[in-house]
C-alpha cells in the first residue's frame, strides 16, 4: 500500500506564502529558485535526494540484512497554456546499490503527464504515467521487475444545486513474465447534490471494473460492480469527514459456470488540521478484490498519517497502514489465501532556512503474512538529504 495520496493532501498546507510545494519522497519542499520562462508561463522544478540505510533488504523477499546507498533525481514542469489550461510533466529516477557478497543494484523510473482544462461549469483532466521498478511484488510472491502503465480521465460538471464527477481508468501491469500480467479498466460515476450551506453533502457513487490476466494459473478474470451512498461534512477550512456505505459484487469466469461474490462495502475518512501547519488523516474501509485462490477476497484496510511541526525547522511524520485480506471461502483450487500487511514509518525531518532542503532520518517496520506470497518481516533505518531548486 501507499500513503502518497494522503501525504500529498496533508503536506500542501505546509508551504509558506504563495509558494507551491513539491513533494520529494513524501517530504514537502518549497523550491529554492523560480526557474520560470515564457513570461512566467513555464515553471521548472528539478529536485534530488541521496542517502543510505541499514537493516533488512528494502527490496523485500527475505534476502537478509545489509546496508545500501540510494540516489534520486527528478523534476516537475508546469505549463500555464492559458487562463484555463495547465499542463504538467514529472520524471523520477531512483537507483539503489546494495552491499551483498557481490554488490547488486535495483532501479525505479517513472514518467507522468497531465493536462487540466477549466470550464465555466466544471473541468476536464487527463493523466498518464509509465513506470518500471525492481522489488518484491506481493501479487506474485517474489522479487520481480514490475512495469506499469496507467491513464485516467476525470470530468466534473457543477450545476447550481448538484455536481457530477465521471472518472475512467485503464492500467496495464507486467510482472517480468510471471504469468500474472494483467489489464484493468475502471469506470466511476459520482452524483452529489449541494447543500445550501455547502458544509455537508450527500450523494451516490457507482464503480464498474473488469480485470483480465494473461495466464490464469492463480488469478482469474473478473468483473466487479460497487454501489455506494456517501456523505461528507466540512469541519473547517482544512478539516472534513466523509463516509460511504454500500455493496460490492464480483463475478469470476470459471469455465463450467460463473462464480459470484457479494459483500458489504464501506469507507470512512477524516482530515484534521489540529494546529496551524500540523495535520492528521485517518481512513478505514472494506471492499472486494481479486486474490491468488482464483476468486475474491474481502479486503479491509486502515491508514493513519500525521505530520506535525515540532519546532520552527523540525517536523515529525508518522504513518501506519494495515490490510487484511480474507478469502471468500469459495476457492477453485487447493489454496485458501489469507494475508495481513502491516507497515509503520517514523520520520524526523530538519528543514533548512529556505525550506528547499531537508534532512530526514526515518525508521520503518513491516510485518506481512500470506499463504501464497509468503511472509515478510523487517526493520530499516535510512538517512536522506533532499533538495528542490
Amino acid at each position: 500500500m501507499n500513503l502518497a495520496a494522503l501525504a500529498l493532501c496533508n503536506v500542501l498546507t505546509m508551504a509558506e506564502g504563495d509558494a507551491r510545494p513539491v513533494v520529494v519522497d513524501r517530504v514537502p519542499l518549497v523550491p529554492g529558485t523560480n526557474l520560470r520562462y515564457a513570461d512566467g508561463a513555464l515553471l521548472l522544478i528539478p529536485y534530488a535526494a541521496a542517502g543510505g540505510g541499514a537493516g533488512d533488504d528494502p527490496r523485500g523477499g527475505g534476502d537478509g540484512s545489509e546496508v545500501w546507498g540510494v540516489a534520486w533525481l527528478g523534476g516537475e514542469a508546469r505549463w500555464l497554456a492559458g487562463a484555463r489550461d495547465e499542463a504538467t510533466a514529472k520524471i523520477d529516477l531512483r537507483g539503489r546499490l546494495h552491499s551483498e557478497t557481490e554488490p547488486t543494484q535495483d532501479w525505479m523510473g517513472r514518467i507522468g503527464l497531465g493536462h487540466r482544462h477549466e470550464y465555466r461549469n466544471g473541468s476536464l483532466e487527463a493523466r498518464a504515467r509509465i513506470s518500471r521498478e525492481d522489488g518484491f511484488v506481493p501479487v506474485i510472491g517474489a522479487t520481480s521487475q514490475l512495469d506499469q502503465a496507467d491513464a485516467r480521465l476525470i470530468g466534473i460538471y457543477l450545476a447550481p444545486i448538484y455536481g457530477v464527477v465521471l472518472r475512467a481508468d485503464a492500467a496495464r501491469q507486467l510482472y517480468d513474465g510471471s504469468g500474472e500480467d494483467r489489464d484493468r479498466w475502471i469506470a466511476n460515476g459520482e452524483f452529489r447534490p449541494f447543500s445550501r450551506t455547502n458544509q455537508g453533502r450527500i450523494g451516490a457513487r457507482i464503480r464498474a471494473e473488469t480485470t483480465q490476466y494473461d495466464d490464469q494459473t492463480r488469478y482469474t478474470d473478473s468483473d466487479g460492480l460497487t454501489a455506494m451512498a456517501l456523505v461528507s461534512w466540512k469541519l473547517g477550512a482544512k478539516s472534513n469527514v466523509s463516509a460511504d456505505a454500500g455493496v460490492a459484487y464480483r463475478r469470476y469466469d470459471q469455465g463450467a459456470g460463473d462464480l459470484t461474490v457479494t459483500k458489504p462495502a464501506f469507507s470512512v475518512a477524516a482530515n484534521w488540521e489540529f494546529v496551524l501547519g500540523s495535520t492528521a488523516s485517518i481512513s478505514a474501509g472494506q471492499t472486494l478484490d481479486d486474490n491468488s485462490a482464483g476468486n475474491a477476497e474481502v479486503l479491509s484496510t486502515a491508514t493513519l498519517a500525521i505530520r506535525t511541526q515540532l519546532a520552527r525547522r523540525w517536523q515529525l511524520a508518522v504513518s501506519m497502514q494495515g490490510a487484511l485480506g480474507r478469502d471468500t471461502g469459495q476457492p477453485t483450487g487447493d489454496i485458501v489465501e489469507e494475508r495481513t500487511e502491516l507497515e509503520a514509518k517514523l520520520g524526523l525531518e530538519y528543514h533548512f532556512a529556505d525550506r528547499s532542503t531537508a534532512l530526514r532520518t526515518e525508521l520503518s517496520a513491516e510485518d506481512n503474512h500470506a499463504v501464497y506470497a509468503g511472509d515478510q518481516q523487517g526493520m530499516r533505518v535510512e538517512v536522506t538529504i533532499l533538495t528542490a531548486w
